[in-house]
This record gives structure tokens, sequence and C-alpha cells, in this order.
């Protein structure tokens, strides 16, 4: 019986170390962001969108770093957290915004990290691809 229940796990493990070497190879190959850097036009509208947005996203990023001091703290503060949150959000709906005025795609317009394929984004940038050839 002993050796029964270690071939078992042997078995297990070998599977959840093989599933998980499968699923990294499409992990890490795409373009990033998903922002189509193949034409200088996409390039020039993504640094503008970049420049012109820089002081929202350091409020931003204040704001994240205010909510995390918050949050770690040994008794949150709800009231802060909440009005930290809302400005967040506010922040993030303007550079939504502003990224689709601009052109611009990526993670604050509603694109997530490109899935290393095609460099479409998961969060509704794109389409399948063709991880699992």
């Amino acid at each position: 019986m002993k050796k029964f229940s270690i071939g078992i796990v042997a078995v297990v493990m070998v599977g959840l170390l093989a599933g998980s070497a499968l699923a990294w190879e499409c992990w890490g190959g795409g373009r990033g962001y998903g922002y189509d850097t193949t034409s200088t036009e996409n390039l020039e509208a993504r640094n503008q969108f970049l420049s012109e947005t820089a002081d929202l996203r350091k409020d931003l990023a204040a704001k994240r770093t205010q909510l995390d001091a918050v949050m770690s703290g040994s008794n949150p503060d709800a009231e802060t957290a909440g009005k930290l949150s809302r400005e967040i959000f506010e922040i993030k709906e303007q550079l939504r915004a502003k990224a689709d005025k601009a052109g611009v795609a990526g993670p604050l317009a509603g694109n997530g990290y490109g899935n290393g394929c095609q460099g479409q984004g998961r969060r509704g940038g794109g389409g399948g691809g063709n991880c699992w050839r």
C-alpha cells in the first residue's frame, strides 16, 4: 500500500510539473502591453499619450501608495480607503478616456497584458491566438 501511495503522489507531481511547463510556453513572447509599436504613427501617439498623462499617472501611483499604506495598517480606516479607491477609479477613468481619444491601446485602455503568442490583451484585446499548435 505504501508503494502504491508513493506511486500516485509521483504521478500527480509529474502531471503538475508537466502542466506548468506546457502552460509556460505561451507567455512572455508577445509585444507586452498590447501596444502596436510596428508603425511610427502608433509609436508617436503612444509617446504623446504618455507625456500628456504623466501627471495623472503620478497621481495614480501616489493614490495607490496611500491606499496600500492605509490598508497595511493594523486597523485600516474604511472611510479613507473608500475615498482613495474612488479617487483611483476616477483617475483610471480619465486615463482610459484620454487613451481612447488618442487611439492608444493598453492596460489602462481596457486591454490587458499581451499573451505572448500574438500580443493580444487577455482582458478583451483580441482573439485566442495560436498557443496550442
